[in-house]
């Protein structure tokens, strides 16, 4: 029987991170029963892990059930099994999983961890906090644990006792920014100082924290903002009473600075709270040129419409938690029902794949293929946004786009969103022009957009 031999090998190969090999012995080692072997021995629990690893949770799920079959109280492998069962949305599994972990080992730091996952998945944001303080007081060098614990006290609206773990999103890989051998700045005077301003995460957390640049001008700074050339054109426009945003594309030459720091460590250094998050109509414009030529093609579009309806439904795929925010174009019908309402497509890339499917119960215009391919990211979408009656949209940069330019949106959200969107509350602190409509229950779009689409036939009635 070379099973032990296997997983030996398996072992050796995962710490050379050799993982598709890894996975082959382990899977050999599985098919070769030994009813002696321990939890610690058994090559399904590693298995299960190894997969996890790999991103491949529902195999990792499948596996790692059978094992706890056998194990029952095996506190690491029902650790194991919360985390996977988080990553796929079962939270309830996932926090009976890591209940019974801290019920065998109450000194785990990863189960109280992967429990608060599970809580705050089911929106028990309360119980989260506790977890997660557990696993940090269990560990205190625990940046996981630490920036879960920072980002559900955020959700919960306390953001300024978030902002200092929210630091601890690039110990754990949440987030990437180039380094900078400048000091980085710790929220001193600025006055006649410059300052490099990085960008990171996606493109919709740029647009909305962008913000904050206008402030930093305005405090006598010369600001530099490095971010994708491709949205320099849109961001252009940003407004400031100091001096002009200066910005600068990656790889491209930077003069002097003073100092330096990420665009999301800016509200922590400011001590924003939600009572002071900077409350603008708008901060970014559309091209004029640009939108006088879409309003002219929507009027082409849509004579007859009343009510002209931007929306887009899919964010980045490559999103952790895409699966939750991202929305069906099919869930949209209800909107089609609302005489003189027309939609008009905002979607670009990922998603658009669902239009043909969609086109017998979702009556959608679409702009032409060179839509946002010419004059830079958002440029197209900006201007024809601004000859929209409303925007009505997924959690994604469009979003984020059309509360910056000040456009009507409405955001249809998960049960348990980003931290951003808070709870409950159908206004947002940081975009004035926008609401937010939330599931009642995990998965069901249906009462979202059945909501929507009785307050477009409340307004179309003067109501």
């Amino acid at each position: 029987n070379d099973r032990p031999a296997r997983v030996t090998l398996a072992d050796v190969l995962c710490r050379m991170e050799q993982w598709d090999a890894a996975v082959f012995h382990l899977r050999a080692a599985r098919d070769l029963p030994d009813p002696a072997a321990t939890a610690e021995e058994d090559p399904g629990a590693r298995l299960g892990s190894v997969l996890a690893r790999l991103e491949q949770y529902e195999e990792a799920a499948e596996i790692l059930l059978e094992a706890v079959s056998r194990f029952p109280a095996q506190y690491q492998l029902l650790s194991n099994l919360s985390f996977v069962a988080e990553k796929l949305g079962r939270y309830e599994e996932a926090e009976q999983a890591a209940g019974l972990a801290v019920e065998s080992k109450s000194d785990l730091p990863e189960a109280w961890n992967h429990l608060g996952l599970a809580l705050r998945g089911q929106g028990r944001v309360a119980e989260a906090i506790d977890a997660f303080q557990r696993a940090v007081a269990l560990r205190p060098d625990f940046p996981l644990a630490e920036f879960n614990l920072a980002v559900t006290r955020m959700l919960a609206g306390d953001l300024a006792a978030g902002w200092a773990g929210y630091e601890r999103r690039f110990d754990m890989g949440e987030a990437e920014v180039a380094r900078f051998g400048e000091p980085r700045w710790d929220g001193s005077p600025l006055d006649g100082k410059t300052l490099l301003v990085v960008a990171e995460q996606g493109l919709g957390d740029t647009i909305q924290f962008s913000r904050f640049l206008c402030g930093l001008a305005a405090r006598g700074a010369r600001v530099l903002f490095r971010c994708a050339e491709r949205l320099h054109p849109l961001l252009s426009t940003l407004t400031s009473t100091g001096q002009p945003i200066e910005l600068i594309a990656p790889g491209q030459p930077l003069p002097p600075v003073d100092c330096w720091t990420p665009l999301l460590s800016i509200p922590g250094l400011l001590g924003i709270s939600l009572s002071t998050i900077p409350q603008r109509p708008h901060w970014l414009a559309a091209d004029p040129e640009l939108q006088a030529g879409w309003s002219t093609w929507l009027r082409e579009q849509t004579p007859e419409a009343r009510c002209r309806v931007g929306i887009a439904w899919q964010g980045a795929p490559g999103y952790r938690r895409d699966r939750e925010r991202s929305i069906p174009l099919a869930a949209f019908a209800p909107l089609t029902d609302v005489p003189g309402v027309q939609l008009v497509s905002l979607q670009l890339g990922p998603g658009t794949d669902q239009i043909p499917a969609a086109a017998g119960t979702v009556d959608l215009v679409t702009p032409p293929e060179t839509f946002d391919q010419q004059t830079g990211a958002f440029q197209d979408t900006a201007a024809l946004m601004q000859s929209l009656d409303l925007v009505i949209c997924s959690d994604s940069a469009v979003a984020h786009l059309a509360g910056a330019l000040g456009v009507p949106v409405w955001v249809a959200l998960s049960r348990v969103p980003e931290w951003r969107w808070l709870l409950e509350r159908t206004n947002s602190p940081w975009y004035p022009s926008m609401r937010l409509f939330r599931q009642m229950k995990r998965d069901d779009w249906n009462s979202v957009f059945e909501q929507m689409a009785a307050e477009l036939k409340q307004q179309d009635n003067g109501e």
